[in-house]
């Protein structure tokens, strides 16, 4: 049996692709342009968002930098670094139907008596997503969630990746990320990331569920896509800085910013505040009543945790924003 790289060659330029047996997407290493691999993936099914060119993603950052009304009034904001690639994501749309039944637990006080009750809503779901993940295994990319979130919110162009010509491709040409996941383990990915989206959206309405009969039609129109990242590291008094921006569309999904000295102080403040409140919080909650419920402990942990943050972030002397 002959081996992989005698038998595909880049349908562009002729040259030999060098394979693994989980290549979906061969990078040619002569031209640069990505092909896939017949039998593993059907030409079709992978396509690319095409990226804008890196001269508009650096005034994309500086336009970001005069827009914002934190970073604009910094002075000595550098451009230290610009990178480019394109991510591959599997996608597809999925209908999810099913009954959710979750609960919230209140806290009423009457007089001295602090009691907890606990109200049950049930829905029902019948609604249609496009459900985006990783096409690799390795993916802890800093902004990597929230790029496949906001291509789901977007729905940007796509071209499929057989019909690009060799020129087109030179304008929009990027390192490309290798992609591990065939199909169908994609299509398993795509209906498992669909329920537990559902449920962690359901969690974070109450404080928990008691059932969820939910199923998944699909996925359908799935497809590999080449979605393009760029991301761009800045400096400011001497610490380092990241943004990362959606190639298509010149838009900060997330960066870190630097912490100024007037908000580094209003969490160090703020912190201490919430910290010499619980105390006496909790002193009043305990004194109303003799057993300390499952509602006074989340009053107590809400403050305590809200003031850790705040002071764990004046150290930190970063802070992240989507």
């Amino acid at each position: 049996m002959e081996p992989l790289h005698e038998i595909y060659e880049c349908e562009k330029c002729g040259a030999p692709l060098d394979l693994t047996p989980e290549t979906i997407i061969a990078i040619c290493s002569y031209c640069g342009f990505p092909n896939t691999i017949s039998g593993l993936i059907s030409p079709d099914e992978a396509t690319v968002v095409p990226s804008l060119p890196e001269n508009t993603l650096v005034k994309g950052f500086w336009s970001l930098v005069r827009r914002d009304r934190d970073l604009r009034k910094l002075r000595g904001i550098n451009l230290m670094d610009i990178e480019g690639h394109y991510m591959p994501v599997w996608a597809g749309r999925v209908r999810i139907y099913g009954t959710v039944s979750y609960y919230e637990r209140r806290v009423e006080t009457r007089g001295k008596t602090t009691r907890t009750k606990t109200v049950y809503y049930i829905d029902k779901v019948d609604r249609e997503e496009i459900i985006v993940v990783p096409a690799r295994r390795q993916f802890t990319g800093f902004g990597a969630k929230e790029l496949m979130l906001h291509y789901a919110q977007t729905r940007p162009k796509e071209t499929i990746l057989s019909s690009i010509e060799s020129s087109t491709w030179e304008n929009i040409r990027l390192r490309v990320l290798g992609a591990e996941y065939d199909k169908k383990t994609a299509m398993k990915l795509i209906v498992d990331e669909a329920v537990d989206n559902l449920r962690e959206e359901y969690l974070k309405k109450g404080d928990g569920i008691d059932c969820f009969d939910i199923h998944v039609t699909g996925p359908f129109n799935v497809r590999l896509v080449l979605l393009p990242v760029w991301n761009i590291t800045y400096t400011y008094a001497g610490s380092a800085y990241q943004a990362v921006f959606a190639g298509w569309d010149n838009q900060c999904v997330i960066r870190t910013e630097p912490l100024t000295a007037s908000q580094r102080a209003l969490s160090i403040v703020g912190g201490a505040f919430l910290s010499f409140l619980a105390a006496p919080v909790a002193h009043l909650l305990l004194t109303m009543d003799n057993e300390i419920s499952l509602g006074d402990f989340v009053i107590i942990f809400i403050i305590g945790t809200i003031a850790f943050g705040l002071v764990a972030n004046a150290f930190k002397g970063a802070r992240v924003e989507r």
